[in-house]
């Protein structure tokens, strides 16, 4: 082989230059504030739960109210019959349809759960869920210690009240970690724009 005079550069020998690679160190992202993110996306959570299952609990509901209190019970009867008397209501509230929409937005919420680690609210408030650590949480565990155990833990009688505000209030510390957040090893967090117009999805 006829030596030209020009060095050739293995690149396999320590201590050569290598092609240039990007390094993405881990960053951790920034915590969702409880009242600009989290306080919102948990309203729209919860008008969207109870948009689709007032067709099935407002025709029932005249019947378990209180009739022994006059004064409370008569403002809430007249809104009861009122929001019955919507042709939209009653169109829902019957078979088979009033098991539609909350069967959809199930769906929708686990769906989002499952690729986003976000639900409805999160999602349009760009937040969402993730590991303490730079792994994202399974999705077993988050349904499981996230939202299953908390809704036991609040129906529990004497203690569930108390464990909510529990819940309500942690969120207040350093952390940002709820209750749920505590069991289930999470955290809230922002969306970068750098993060999605890198894999096209919210990843960590």
């Amino acid at each position: 082989m006829r030596d030209t005079g020009a060095e050739v550069s293995n690149p396999y020998r320590r201590g050569t230059d290598t092609p240039d690679r990007p390094v993405h160190a881990y960053v951790a992202p920034a915590l969702a504030h409880p009242l600009w993110h989290r306080l919102p996306a948990a309203l729209i959570d919860l008008t969207l739960c109870v948009a689709v299952l007032m067709p099935l609990v407002v025709p029932h509901l005249d019947s378990s109210i209180d009739r022994q209190s006059e004064d409370i019970a008569a403002p809430m009867l007249r809104l009861l019959h009122l929001l019955n008397e919507f042709a939209v209501v009653r169109m829902l509230a019957s078979d088979p349809l009033r098991w539609l929409l909350p069967g959809i937005l199930l769906l929708i919420q686990l769906s989002l759960l499952f690729q986003l680690r976000a639900t409805i609210g999160k999602w349009l408030l760009r937040i969402r869920i993730a590991g303490r650590e730079e792994s994202a949480p399974g999705f077993m565990r988050l349904l499981a210690l996230r939202y299953l155990l908390p809704l036991v833990l609040y129906a529990l009688p004497y203690f569930g009240l108390v464990i909510l505000l529990l819940d309500l209030l942690l969120i207040f510390q350093s952390s940002r970690q709820t209750l749920h957040d505590i069991l289930a090893g999470t955290q809230v967090v922002r969306v970068s724009s750098e993060n999605e117009a890198e894999t096209g999805e919210i990843t960590t």
